[in-house]
């Protein structure tokens, strides 16, 4: 838990700061910081992609549920849940955070941090997620003001939930599970990176079902 204590305490952290500089940070300056997390997210992406896909055992899991998950992802319409809620919204404040609880809950990195970290005792990937959340949530916070520190604590709930989880039943994740997980994982932070850059217009939030695939065929497999 603690690389999930520290993601917390980056973005409560980093929202107190940003709200201190709230209106003295020109619009220049944050759409810089948008775009190196943009190629920071996107360069994540491919460095896990290549790493992992050569060790990808069964590759018509990958291939059917990408497509299957999108598929679900649109019959749900996450991301326009998503925009409803953010566009329904009547204080700014509110549609930052709500954003916020999403960028970062919903990451894959949030997701994959906690199992690795439950499996493998190690907190790479919550560590890169605590500096990507925390330079989000500062440029947010200058915005939004101090409302976008709240966004941590919905994190807070589903990562330590993924990370206990995963500690109860443990005998369910086997290797090929998690390189499975991990390669979606890439292609999502990939997806979230090509938005930031504004190359792209990939509705990601619909793509998050494709993680079920891997977990049902392990499990019923």
């Amino acid at each position: 838990m603690t690389g999930t204590l520290i993601n917390t305490a980056s973005i409560v952290g980093a929202g107190i700061v940003g709200s201190l500089f709230s209106k003295k940070i020109s619009n220049r300056y944050k759409e810089g910081a948008m775009t190196a997390l943009g190629l920071v997210a996107l360069t994540i992406g491919i460095g896990t992609v290549a790493e992992v896909f050569p060790l990808i055992e069964k590759p018509l899991i990958f291939i059917m549920s990408l497509p299957l998950g999108s598929l679900v992802g649109e019959w749900l319409n996450l991301e326009g849940i998503v925009e409803r809620v953010t566009k329904n919204s009547k204080e700014r404040g509110v549609e930052g955070l709500l954003t916020c609880v999403f960028l970062f809950s919903l990451g894959s990195m949030s997701i994959l941090g906690p199992i690795q970290s439950a499996l493998n005792n190690d907190n790479t990937l919550l560590m890169a997620n605590s500096a990507l959340c925390g330079v989000a949530a500062f440029f947010f916070a200058s915005t939004f003001g101090r409302i976008i520190s709240f966004s941590a604590f919905p994190l807070l709930i589903i990562q330590g939930t993924i990370f206990f989880l995963v500690k109860i039943f443990s005998n369910l994740i086997t290797d090929n599970l998690l390189i499975e997980i991990s390669l979606l994982g890439g292609i999502f932070v990939m997806v979230s990176g090509l938005n930031l850059l504004k190359i792209s217009n990939i509705k990601s939030l619909n793509l998050l079902p494709a993680l079920l695939g891997p977990i049902l065929f392990s499990i019923f497999g």
